[in-house]
């Protein structure tokens, strides 16, 4: 069987649309489960762990937020799944206003097939988080100067992390930051940029997530080495 995070679910696009995209998919190695939008695949995100859900939108009713609560739900299998709304050029700007709400990507339904599995493999490929809970010094350069924020990881990861903070910076932001690890006497340090702002009805928290960009000296192995350390069960 597929490992869960190489299963990709295909819902409320037309049959055209997945009929196209599925076999391209499985040329990736991903497993394609395809179900046509029904209250039934609310029940099935919130057991089957998927790697991706890939929706139309929107959906009858209010069913794309249905589904969209449903798979970021604590309760779900999937919850941590990669999200992509795909879409009618005419509606692209108006999904893209979901994206760091519960989406992660939006596509055109005239996407290239390059470009949309481009999109799933990135996903699926995506670095795990782990919830760990430990502070960050960033600095931020503002019109007066320097500005040095003490912050709160919620997770991280090894190309970033999500800070718990009220956010004092808009994406596209650049920061530096300083991590002292537990037990550990460097101090892992590097720049990232700001990717996005938390949405506190969702994760409950205000606070952004930031992408490493650079580190210094030999931090960014001292970084892997505590990740490696805290994955293990």
């Amino acid at each position: 069987m597929d490992p869960p995070h190489k299963v990709v679910l295909l819902t409320g696009v037309t049959q055209e649309w997945m009929h196209k995209v599925a076999p391209r998919l499985e040329k990736y190695g991903v497993r394609v489960h395809v179900a046509p939008w029904e209250d039934a695949v609310l029940d099935l995100v919130e057991r089957v762990s998927f790697g991706a859900v890939l929706a139309g939108y929107p959906l009858a009713g209010a069913g794309f937020g249905l589904l969209l609560s449903a798979v970021r739900a604590r309760s779900s299998a999937c919850r941590r799944a990669g999200f992509v709304a795909v879409t009618s050029p005419e509606r692209l700007d108006e999904a893209s206003q979901l994206v760091g709400r519960g989406v992660n990507k939006v596509l055109s339904v005239t996407a290239s097939l390059h470009q949309v599995g481009r999109v799933v493999t990135s996903l699926l490929d995506a670095p795990p988080r782990l919830p760990v809970r430990i502070p960050v010094r960033i600095t931020v350069q503002q019109d007066n100067g320097q500005v040095e924020v003490l912050c709160q990881t919620e997770n991280i990861s090894s190309s970033g992390m999500l800070l718990r903070r009220r956010s004092i910076s808009t994406p596209g932001t650049r920061i530096g930051f300083q991590i002292q690890l537990p037990g550990r006497d460097d101090m892992i340090q590097g720049s990232a940029e700001v990717a996005r702002l938390a949405d506190p009805d969702r994760e409950g928290l205000e606070g952004f997530a930031a992408r490493f960009l650079a580190f210094e000296g030999a931090s960014r192995q001292e970084w892997e080495s505590f990740l490696e350390a805290r994955a293990l069960p």
